[in-house]
């Protein structure tokens, strides 16, 4: 197993913290950043017209499948998104943070997850967007927050896409819970949220 947290792109942690949920979530929260995706009718996310800038293969199935409104879980149900979380997953695997038959993040994973979080704080309470924005967060501190800490960094980040796209909220096998928490298996527990 290498040591390459520092190296580890979002929507891997994402994809260490909650599974695919999380990972798709921190692509969709990528892309409303740079003002390509936007809520959609209720609970549903689209582009919006606007090149996407799309990095890696991950964010361009996300954008190439919401050229159509989609909810979230069946975003991640398309087939080209299906293919590039495993593209995402593949290299965790290889690095022994990742398990491959009983999906969910390693001892190793956890370690990593538990000592970003460390490393970025998100700020609690009613007035956390608010703190975000002062503490100028750049785009990748946002999206670790988005895949560290779930639908807390989805309204700290980007609360009016987390709300309206329907990032928020519990599915089946989404806890919720902090990074330090246990679990980390596939249902997810990252969100994201849309551009203040």
């Amino acid at each position: 197993m290498t040591d390459r947290s520092v190296e580890l792109s979002a929507e891997e942690v994402g994809m260490l913290r909650g599974g695919p949920r999380a990972a798709v979530t921190v692509a969709v929260v990528a892309l409303a950043l740079r003002g390509a995706v936007t809520p959609g009718k209720p609970g549903t996310l689209q582009t919006s017209g606007v090149a996407s800038g799309a990095e890696g293969a991950l964010e361009k199935a996300v954008h190439a499948a919401l050229h159509r409104p989609l909810a979230l879980r069946d975003l991640i149900d398309t087939p080209r998104v299906r293919a590039a979380l495993e593209q995402v997953r593949r290299p965790l695997v290889e690095d022994g943070l990742w398990r491959e038959h009983l999906p969910h993040r390693t001892r190793a994973g956890r370690q990593v997850v538990k000592g970003l979080a460390v490393e970025l704080v998100l700020p609690e309470g009613a007035h956390a967007a608010h703190e975000v924005r002062e503490l100028g967060w750049d785009t990748r501190e946002r999206l670790l927050a988005v895949a560290l800490y779930g639908d807390a960094g989805l309204a700290a980040v980007v609360p009016h896409l987390a709300r309206e796209g329907g990032l928020t909220g519990r599915l089946r096998g989404d806890t919720g819970a902090t990074p330090a928490g246990r679990g980390g298996g596939g249902g997810g527990g990252i969100s994201c949220g849309g551009v203040v």
